[in-house]
């Protein structure tokens, strides 16, 4: 009997978060610059909208620092690809051929990777229009206006 009150209490000391939106993921959304105050936050359509707009930003996030990641070892691999083409040109000893191949290498994966940044940074524009899509409902009549007018430009 004792096990089962002990197991009894252990559930009950757990907190539950179902539905509630944590004060962390409510700062995101006042960040975007929605009004959380006006929104019926009990409402299981708005917080399936609100749980939505808060992953698809993890997304746009995620996909933009790995863009940026990608695109920063592409500039490396080009500049220090290059640099080692244009200084092996000038060698006059036998290691030309290896420091031209080895530049090559080092400018042909620059390339790559500058190649493979680009379809993060399209997937993180997308999941940004997603975003706007879903939170356009939500925004307060000033920032709705910016939005607006942001998107004809």
């Amino acid at each position: 009997m004792k096990i089962f009150y002990l197991i009894l209490l252990l559930f009950f000391n757990f907190t539950l978060h179902g539905q509630v939106l944590k004060v962390r993921e409510q700062n995101q959304l006042i960040g975007l610059g929605l009004n959380l105050n006006q929104l019926k936050i009990n409402d299981t359509h708005v917080q399936q909208n609100l749980q939505a707009i808060l992953k698809l930003e993890r997304k746009r996030k995620i996909n933009k620092t790995l863009g940026i990641v990608f695109a920063c070892f592409s500039g490396f691999g080009i500049a220090s690809g290059t640099y080692i083409l244009l200084k092996g040109k000038n060698d006059p000893t036998e290691g030309k051929v290896i420091t031209s191949l080895y530049g090559g290498m080092m400018l042909a994966g620059g390339i790559v990777y500058g190649g493979i940044s680009i379809p993060f940074f399209t997937s993180a524009k997308k999941r940004k229009k997603e975003r706007d899509i879903i939170a356009g409902k939500y925004l307060e009549p000033s920032l709705s206006t910016k939005m607006q007018v942001t998107k004809s430009k």
